[in-house]
């Protein structure tokens, strides 16, 4: 119905006759939900199909845009009614709710964003807010989260065979040498699909690809991922940025042809020669950039393909 205000709203008057009059669900809660009208997004106003059928006016707000523009509308069209943040990517900020747009009475975030987006400090912050109801206040008790034992960096299932939405989240420095990642379904550990990095070392002689995090690893002591390499004997570097800029990393050798599954402490991550900054010690409160790296090494200059799959930062096993 793009691009056609009519027909749209034509079609919401017909499944709501047909829900509530014909079946009788009186019950139902009919939430008019576009997006936010950023630069690829339409005038919602037209497609609004009224007061009658309408119970509460909300608008999807991504990218941490929450403008007063967006806020403005929905009060304005709403008439009174309820009006909300109908999915998220980032957190809203809720001292800002409370002083410029106070009238938003939910906000929904989309299930793998929560903590893709946004760190558990910020989580934990908004929920102890004074304006956000938890578990505790509704009646259920609060929640207390059970411990774990490791943090999902990436199983590449999230992308719906996506290589564009892959490419969108993993993405090549541009100051190396070539590097292209691309959803794989042969060279995997679990799952549908796994990571195929196809690189080049010449001049410049590293490439890599990198994700940003929004991320916390508390209580964490190793990353751990699968790992078929190209036998080239060129250098892998795993690294991390935290929020603060500083940056770790460690090395393995690319040997063998071999799946294996590689496991790196967090005792062997050592700040590289060209890093400068922070406080020489890793905080894991703060992560902020996830990436690979392949170096020459012992190897020589050419291309070379990798596969990677269940990147996890994990606690180690007990000694016994």
């Amino acid at each position: 119905m793009g691009a056609r205000p009519e027909l749209f709203k034509q079609l919401w008057h017909n499944m709501y006759d047909r829900l509530t009059h014909l079946h009788g669900l009186n019950n139902l809660i009919w939430v008019w939900n576009p997006n936010a009208e950023s630069s690829w997004a339409y005038d919602s106003a037209p497609y609004y199909p009224g007061h009658d059928v309408v119970d509460v006016l909300a608008m999807d707000i991504y990218n941490n845009d929450y403008r007063d523009t967006y806020y403005n509308k929905l009060v304005q069209l709403s008439g009174g009614r309820p009006i909300a943040i109908g999915e998220n990517g980032e957190l809203p900020d809720m001292q800002m709710l409370r002083e410029k747009q106070p009238k938003y009475v939910y906000f929904m975030t989309w299930a793998d964003y929560l903590t893709d987006k946004n760190s558990i400090s910020a989580i934990q912050a908004l929920y102890s807010d004074p304006r956000a109801l938890n578990n505790g206040e509704t009646g259920n008790g609060p929640y207390v989260p059970p411990p774990v034992d490791s943090y999902l960096i990436d199983d590449f299932e999230s992308y719906g065979g996506s290589n564009g939405s892959l490419r969108s989240k993993w993405q090549r420095n541009v100051s190396g040498n070539a590097a292209t990642v691309t959803l794989d379904t042969y060279g995997l550990n679990s799952g549908t699909y796994g990571l195929k990095l196809d690189y080049t070392i010449g001049n410049p002689g590293y490439a890599g690809v990198y994700r940003s995090m929004g991320k916390e690893w508390p209580g964490m002591q190793a990353i751990t991922f699968w790992l078929q390499p190209d036998g080239s004997n060129r250098q892998l570097a795993v690294q991390f940025h935290e929020t603060n800029g500083e940056v770790w990393e460690a090395g393995i050798k690319l040997e063998g042809t071999a799946a294996r599954q590689v496991t790196i402490p967090f005792t062997d991550f050592a700040r590289p020669g060209w890093s400068t900054g922070g406080n020489g010690v890793i905080d894991l409160g703060s992560i902020k950039e996830f990436a690979f790296y392949v170096a020459q090494g012992s190897g020589v200059q050419g291309s070379g393909t990798l596969y990677i799959d269940d990147v996890q930062a994990v606690k180690l096993p007990a000694e016994e």
